[in-house]
């Protein structure tokens, strides 16, 4: 028998979405038959009366809901409604429920959706499987990619899988004819996350490297960064140093400091090496630093790109 309600949750909307598209694809719903809801906006009384109509056009439509948590909210009588929905749905829709969290407490309208709706839990991507999936997204397709090209594919991302999966589409149609990713490609055609960008920044000035940190800096300005969001982020991982440093005097190891602050295991070994690298008093001088230099270009005392390029010439 078809499944007529289905509830998915656990993940990030961009994985609710895939997984639901790939929903959409095994059901060979076509587009127009799918009608989107948002209980956030919608007013719960169109979403019933959609559900009930009647499908004169085609076999099956398919209602898609988000803002789910909004159905607990509902008064008594409308909660009723929807119970008695999942009780005998209509035959000719599709209810498709999607919400990062749900109420997982034990009230009359959690019980029916456990009891009538298909409940599908995802999980996020974690950065360790990362690896296996980029080699395996390229195999599918007859493609080879080199280790070395993963880690900097990786890298140059910031382990964002959204982004992830736009650059394979782009490297593939790059390699079609030989069917081969090396480090290069991707160094060619895959630009540095602007996190990537700040953090390697910072680096480049707690090492006291003048000459990177203003390679970098123009770096930015070419992506069309602002100076002045340049300023502001390069504070706050200043910022993120010096808790680093607090931390470590407290007896935090690299893997405690990796889950403090939900980073890979990567990231947390280069906060420590910088935050060892240099002291408290030099990071709070070059926090200070910053706070002035943003003050003095958001009231016009100084050209925003010079003011930047004096203080990178200005480090120790």
């Amino acid at each position: 028998m078809q499944d007529l309600v289905y509830l998915y949750h656990g993940a990030s909307e961009y994985i609710l979405r895939k997984e639901i598209n790939k929903l959409l694809e095994e059901l060979n719903v076509d587009q127009f038959n799918v009608v989107k809801y948002d209980l956030l906006e919608s007013n719960f009384s169109d979403v019933i009366e959609e559900l009930q109509t009647i499908s004169f056009f085609s076999d099956q439509r398919v209602v898609l809901v988000s803002g789910v948590l909004e159905l607990y909210k509902l008064d008594e009588y409308d909660q009723q409604r929807f119970i008695q929905y999942l009780e005998n749905p209509n035959p000719d829709t599709i209810l498709i429920m999607y919400s990062s969290q749900i109420n997982e407490d034990n009230l009359p309208i959690t019980k029916a959706i456990n009891l009538y709706a298909k409940i599908t839990k995802l999980q996020e991507i974690k950065k360790e499987d990362l690896d296996l999936i980029i080699k395996k997204s390229f195999e599918e397709d007859g493609y080879e990619i080199a280790s070395e090209a993963i880690s900097e594919l990786i890298e140059r991302t910031n382990g964002d899988y959204p982004t992830i999966e736009q650059e394979i589409t782009k490297l593939k149609l790059y390699a079609y004819d030989h069917k081969a990713i090396n480090v290069q490609a991707i160094r060619l055609l895959v630009s540095k996350n602007f996190d990537v960008n700040i953090f390697e920044l910072s680096s480049a000035i707690v090492a006291g490297d003048k000459t990177k940190a203003i390679q970098i800096y123009y770096d930015l300005l070419v992506s069309n960064i602002s100076p002045v969001r340049i300023v502001s982020y390069l504070s706050g991982r200043i910022r993120e140093l010096i808790h680093t440093g607090l931390l470590l005097s407290r007896g935090y190891s690299q893997d405690m400091i990796a889950k403090h602050f939900q980073v890979s295991d990567a990231k947390a070994y280069y906060m420590v090496r910088d935050a060892k690298a240099v002291g408290v008093k030099k990071l709070e001088k070059y926090l200070e630093q910053l706070a002035d230099l943003d003050f003095d270009i958001k009231s016009g005392n100084i050209d925003p790109r010079l003011g930047v390029e004096l203080f990178l010439f200005g480090v120790e």
